[in-house]
């Protein structure tokens, strides 16, 4: 006589899988500040930009093609906290660590927005600021 034990078992978790899937917990969807956008799309242009040019862009005009699919290249390149242009350490390198690429002139509130090449965005203050590893002559205060 066969036992219905493993047909039971079987039944039984099929079931309890499709019950669980429904509870699974809803999506978290974490919107980042409109402030930071800007210079978000600063670092991803300057990525793609050596990524395609094969090597860092020079200056502005060499970045400004890659930023034109976030909006106006002059718009994205200015940030919403000061309304100053950001300021990009053209020809720096992606690769080999997490090198800065832009930040804010001015900020707001005492901070400005920092960015690395890992699209890490972050606020500092002008101490912290003034002890960031930059070349000196793109210290711009």
């Amino acid at each position: 006589m066969r036992r219905p034990g493993r047909l039971v078992v079987y039944l039984t978790l099929l079931i309890a899988g499709v019950g669980f899937a429904g509870c699974a917990p809803k999506a978290v969807i974490i919107e980042t500040p409109k402030e930071t956008h800007n210079i978000n799309y600063v670092v991803v242009g300057y990525v793609t930009a050596e990524s395609r040019l094969g090597h860092p862009p020079k200056n502005e005009e060499e970045l400004k093609p890659f930023l034109k699919d976030f909006g106006n290249p002059d718009e994205v390149l200015t940030s919403p906290n000061d309304g100053e242009k950001f300021v990009v350490l053209y020809g720096t390198r992606t690769t080999g660590g997490s090198p800065i690429i832009a930040y804010e002139k001015k900020g707001k509130d005492g901070k400005r927005l920092v960015a690395n090449t890992q699209v890490r965005i972050w606020p500092v203050t002008e101490e912290e600021f003034g002890r960031l590893r930059l070349p000196a002559a793109n210290k711009a205060g």
